[in-house]
């Protein structure tokens, strides 16, 4: 029995099968991703660019951890950002947050 197998020079296989499960390497394969700088652009939308240096939190806690792991720290710091939200418009007496910043 004979195979022939033929390969693209332009796909590297063996990047495929050793590359990180690291939230940073997602962002980076997934998200226009330069100098630090994660661009978005969202349908119907304008682009919009965030910093990701190891002033933001959350960026500095996880950029090295697998993808799992920083899905569940995304829920926990979403459940911890809507605890703090309620407390505020609570605290304020308005009916939503965006209501703050106009205080």
């Amino acid at each position: 029995m004979l195979v022939l197998l033929i390969l693209d020079r332009n796909v590297d296989l063996i990047s495929v099968l050793t590359h990180g499960w690291t939230y940073q390497a997602l962002i980076s394969d997934c998200l226009e991703f330069k100098l630090n700088r994660v661009t978005i652009v969202p349908p119907k939308e304008t682009k919009k660019s965030y910093d990701l240096d190891s002033k933001d939190f959350f960026w500095a806690g996880n950029a090295a951890n697998p993808f799992p792991q920083v899905a569940e720290e995304i829920d926990a710091e979403l459940n911890k950002y809507k605890t703090n939200a309620a407390e505020i418009t609570r605290s304020t007496g308005v009916s939503n947050v965006d209501d703050v910043t106009q205080l």
